[in-house]
């Protein structure tokens, strides 16, 4: 399989039509229909750009499979061997190109790619030792902004979902001073739905909206074929409008009642998921 098969795979991997690469390359679907067909071969800038689109390396597209990526080894092997016939070489480090002499300085390291349509990849390469240290120090580190990336957006979360759920609670509290039972269960339920909302790791936003886009048929009409005929059925089309827009209403607000409902019992538990997800 050439570059022009690999293109064309990696293309419908991707979803995209000839003039969809086209466009994002900002060149003719001709050209990128003659790459295909392997009458030409994209600069490689355009390779480049290619290879940045479909999410994943440049060798990826000239490589045919992984026993032409062996082939390309035991090459490399066999001209380093050249280099040093004396000593018996195992392979070649991708990273640094330096001959591996001894097994134990020998490592295969394992990188895995996520595509369009959550088609997953692996590929196995051989490291020496160093590079070996230097691909886990970064994937470490890697790891390690990731980590502290989730923590800051768990915290600003929790922190909104401590915070804005006041404003609307307020106004609630006019209940406590008519009954302070009730008043203080009706502003903590609505308190904690919001919350829960924003926290959004609990079932309590499924809950609002299968409430909330829950609908109801209404009946059709039959009218006739004139004048009066089409003003009724233009009036009933008006009048359904009405009713729909403020049942609509109904609905949206008795799932968010239903859902604060629901939240008084499991807003702790949200509250509690998102301070784990701060630290972890």
């Amino acid at each position: 399989m050439g570059i022009g098969n690999k293109i064309k795979e990696l293309r419908i991997e991707n979803g995209m039509a000839q003039k969809d690469l086209a466009d994002y390359l900002h060149v003719t679907y001709q050209a990128v229909s003659r790459w295909e067909n392997d009458e030409v071969e994209p600069s490689i800038d355009t390779i480049k750009q290619m290879a940045a689109r479909f999410d994943c390396s440049i060798d990826t597209l000239f490589n045919e499979d992984d026993d032409k990526e062996e082939a390309v080894e035991e090459v490399k092997q066999v001209d380093v061997q050249n280099t040093y016939p004396n000593k018996p070489v195992l392979g070649v480090c991708r990273r640094c190109k330096e001959p591996i002499f001894d097994k134990d300085d020998l490592h295969f390291h394992r990188t895995t790619h996520h595509h369009a349509r959550g088609r997953t990849t692996h590929n196995e390469y051989i490291v020496c030792s160093k590079c070996e240290a230097v691909i886990q120090a970064e994937e470490r580190k890697a790891a390690e902004i990731a980590k502290k990336s989730n923590q800051e957006a768990a915290r600003k979360k929790r922190r909104k979902a401590f915070i804005l759920p006041i404003f609307l609670t307020i106004p609630t509290l006019i209940f406590v001073v008519a009954n302070p039972l009730f008043g203080i269960v009706f502003a903590y339920a609505i308190y904690a739905v919001q919350a829960c909302l924003i926290l959004d790791n609990n079932c309590v936003s499924d809950v609002v909206l299968s409430v909330a886009t829950f609908s109801i048929k209404l009946p059709g009409i039959i009218f006739s074929l004139d004048l009066d005929g089409f003003i009724v059925f233009l009036a009933f089309k008006i009048v359904v409008a009405i009713l729909s827009f403020f049942l609509g209403i109904l609905m949206a607000i008795a799932g968010f009642l239903i859902g604060a409902v629901v939240s008084i019992f499991v807003y702790p538990s949200a509250l509690k998921k998102s301070k784990y997800d701060c630290t972890h």
